[in-house]
């Protein structure tokens, strides 16, 4: 794969959709935004439609600019991954997400909106670990004239 393309939703009203993965082998559990591989020859673009309409039930979304860009080493399923992630703002109305594929068999067990002001009150493990600030400062100044490396 050519490294992830992730998307950081965000509703019309300030809200991020979140994906709760849950490791199957260390059940080590993590919010993070949602997205996925990127197939050879797959545009970020595409990548995320497809990724979007399985995810969360949405379609016909305007694919935005690459906010912040990410790469981390993890074990998942008795395997190390290493992932270069990018992640594009999408804005979108109210939408209640709805998956469209079983979405367990990937390791996720949930996908909701989080307002900034539940980012910054929860004690679960939000992927960036410095999300909450990062959103704050995303809403404050639009998007970044450059993608922004942001931590593990």
């Amino acid at each position: 794969r050519d490294g992830d393309a992730r998307v950081g939703r965000m509703h019309a009203d300030d809200r991020i959709l979140l994906t709760r993965f849950e490791n199957p082998v260390t059940r080590a559990v993590w919010w993070a935004t949602a997205g996925g591989g990127v197939d050879e020859g797959e545009s970020d673009e595409v990548a995320l439609r497809r990724e979007l309409l399985e995810e969360a039930g949405l379609a016909d979304v305007e694919i935005g600019p690459v906010v912040w860009t990410r790469e981390s080493v993890f074990a998942w399923d008795r395997r190390l991954l290493h992932q270069r992630e990018r992640i594009h703002l999408v804005r979108v109305d109210a939408h209640e997400p709805k998956p469209t594929i079983d979405v367990a068999a990937e390791g996720v067990t949930d996908v909701r909106w989080w307002s900034l002001d539940e980012l910054e009150a929860s004690d679960e493990r939000l992927v960036p670990r410095d999300l909450a600030p990062r959103l704050r400062e995303l809403l404050r100044d639009g998007p970044p004239r450059e993608p922004v490396e942001v931590g593990p």
